[in-house]
């Protein structure tokens, strides 16, 4: 399986963070027996989030994006996913909960900006983040699995350990076995 990584952020591009997201990304991927064949930092702009998805489609069969899925004003890639994937943003009603319920255990009520969180790409699979508000999100266009993570290492981290891994290795099984079953 040929994999790609991109991350989103202007603040990669210009220095202000080290992207350490890649690199432990890369090497978890390994771990799995995955190729990692590309790796790019990318702008918080529509055109360069746009642009490198459509190219990592043509070369890679798994994409891993992390970056842009918070609140700000600057993180856009949920919107860029919706029109990448031609589907919508609606609210997801599991998030929902998931997130009204942490503010209600730390005592605060879900405030606007928050709540924004659980608006999603209405084609994804939600990849729960139990760490902090970005869910994580897989979609799939033209045989490319695509995979985006929030940008937050340590919200990456999990989600990728805790559900991307058990995924991306029951699709593996389910590959190898259909070959198998072949011979």
């Amino acid at each position: 399986m040929k994999c790609e990584i991109i991350t989103i952020g202007d603040e990669i591009l210009l220095g202000k963070t080290i992207d350490t997201n890649s690199a432990w990304i890369a090497q978890e991927l390994l771990k799995l027996g995955l190729d990692v064949l590309h790796k790019s930092s990318i702008s918080d702009k529509e055109h360069s989030i746009l642009n490198a998805l459509k190219e990592a489609s043509v070369k890679s069969d798994l994409v891993i994006v992390t970056g842009g899925l918070g609140p700000t004003n600057d993180d856009i890639t949920k919107s860029c996913i919706a029109h990448y994937f031609e589907t919508n943003i609606e609210k997801d009603e599991q998030v929902y909960q998931r997130l009204s319920q942490r503010w209600k255990q730390m005592g605060r009520v879900l405030d606007y900006v928050n709540e924004q969180q659980a608006n999603l790409p209405k084609s994804a699979k939600v990849l729960p983040n139990d760490w902090g508000t970005a869910s994580g999100l897989w979609l799939e266009r033209d045989k490319t699995i695509f995979v985006f993570f929030p940008g937050v290492p340590r919200e990456m981290k999990n989600i990728f350990s805790s559900y991307f891994v058990p995924e991306i290795k029951q699709r593996l099984s389910d590959v190898y076995f259909k070959f198998e079953d072949i011979f």
